[in-house]
C-alpha cells in the first residue's frame, strides 16, 4: 500500500502571454515607434528618438522579470508512506518537505483583494502553498489534496 499514489499535482503561475504573444506584442510596438520616431525626425523632433527605444527596452525588462518569476513551481505528491512538497524558486533552487500523512492538516487561508494560501501543517509545524494561484483554484487543490488524504485514510484503514 506504501507505493500507492493518492495525489499528485505541480502547481505553477498561470501566465496569459507566451513568448509568442510577447514577441508580436513587442515587435507591433517597435513598428509603431519606429514610425513615431521617423515622423518626429522628420519634423526636427530629433532629441526626442532615445526615449522612444526606452519604452521598449522598459517592456521588455518587465517581461522578462514576470517570465522568470513564472518559472516557481510547487510538487506535492500524497503516498501511502508521506506527503512531501517541493518549492522550486525561479532561480532553480529546491526546498522539500515530508510530512507524516496520518497527521496533516489542509486548511485554506483566503483574505482581501484575491490573496490567499493553502497550509499543510503536522505538529504546528507546515508550509503554505498555492499563493499564486486564484482563489477557485486554492479551494480546488486544498479540496482535492483534503479528499486524497481521507482516501489513504481509508483504505489503510480498511486493508
Amino acid at each position: 500500500m506504501s507505493d500507492a499514489v493518492y495525489f499528485d499535482a505541480t502547481l505553477r503561475p498561470s501566465r496569459s502571454l507566451d513568448r509568442r504573444g510577447f514577441v508580436l506584442l513587442l515587435s507591433l510596438l517597435t513598428a509603431l515607434n519606429l514610425v513615431v520616431a521617423l515622423r518626429l525626425a522628420a519634423s526636427g523632433g530629433w532629441p526626442i528618438l532615445p526615449f522612444l527605444g526606452l519604452d521598449i527596452a522598459g517592456l521588455a525588462f518587465a517581461f522578462a522579470l514576470n517570465y522568470r518569476s513564472g518559472r516557481l513551481a510547487e510538487h506535492i505528491r500524497l503516498s501511502g508512506d508521506a506527503l512531501t512538497v517541493t518549492h522550486v524558486d525561479p532561480g532553480g533552487a529546491a526546498k522539500d518537505w515530508a510530512f507524516e500523512p496520518a497527521w496533516v492538516r489542509v486548511a485554506l487561508h483566503e483574505r482581501p483583494h484575491g490573496a490567499g494560501r493553502v497550509t499543510i501543517t503536522t505538529n504546528g509545524k507546515g508550509v503554505a502553498v498555492a499563493e499564486f494561484l486564484t482563489q477557485g483554484e486554492r479551494q480546488d487543490i486544498a479540496a482535492a489534496l483534503n479528499k486524497a488524504l481521507s482516501e489513504r485514510a481509508r483504505r489503510l484503514t480498511a486493508a
